[in-house]
């Protein structure tokens, strides 16, 4: 026999055979006709202790369709500055700036991005530091040959 559950109440019941199904407790009645058993089965439940079974429902229903936020044009760019400033010393201070910028904007309007704008700040900082200490090196080696 089939046991099926309320969309309403989440009563489980067993309907009579040939007839239309209808719950035993609030009375609510599929649009189902008489005798035809669900298009489905009941879903499995994983439901917490407490928690009220998954009710079957006898329509089915069309999926969402939903599209990802939008990303932070600001967070781009500072991913492409981070990229740049690896091979173009300087560009890494501008990728921090708009990593910073990027980030604030995200909290506040809540785009997508942020993985972006992290990249951004970590590739900026990261070739800032190396570019720094390579150009105090210079200085200090053509200082200390005598260069100046």
């Amino acid at each position: 026999m089939v046991r099926l559950t309320c969309p309403r109440c989440a009563t489980t019941f067993e309907p009579r055979p040939g007839a239309t199904p209808q719950c035993p407790s609030c009375g609510y009645t599929s649009n189902a006709p008489a005798g035809a058993a669900p298009a489905y089965p009941a879903p499995p439940t994983y439901a917490y202790p407490g928690q009220p079974p998954a009710a079957q429902t006898w329509t089915m229903q069309q999926p969402v369709a939903t599209q990802p936020p939008k990303s932070n044009g600001m967070a781009i760019a500072a991913m492409v500055c981070g990229i740049v400033g690896c091979i173009t010393p300087g560009v890494g201070i501008v990728a921090i700036i708009l990593a910073i910028v990027a980030k604030k904007q995200i909290v506040r309007t809540g785009e997508g991005g942020s993985g972006m704008a992290t990249a951004g700040l970590v590739l900026g900082i990261i070739s800032t530091v190396i570019y720094a200490a390579y150009f105090v090196f210079m200085f200090w080696l053509i200082s200390a040959i005598g260069g100046f």
